[in-house]
């Protein structure tokens, strides 16, 4: 094994290691709870996903065109 690949499993093992220490945490029991409630809404069409909405460039014109033309 050369020394790469020591290092690359080295750090897999540290992760999974906090990964087990974050997972017996309730306040993480309780955020991936929450998050798996929310994609499954996502799935069932009740709620949108939410993320960037801002308006774009092609769409902002009409917020600021009059429709009387004045």
């Amino acid at each position: 094994m050369n020394n790469e690949s020591k290092i690359i499993s080295d750090l897999k093992e540290v992760f999974q290691k906090e990964k087990q220490k974050l997972d017996k945490k309730q306040s993480n029991q309780r955020l991936t709870s929450a998050n798996e409630f929310y994609n499954n809404l996502i799935e069932r069409g009740i709620i949108k996903k939410r993320g960037y909405t801002l308006r774009g460039i092609e769409d902002s014109h009409l917020f600021n065109c009059r429709l009387n033309g004045y």
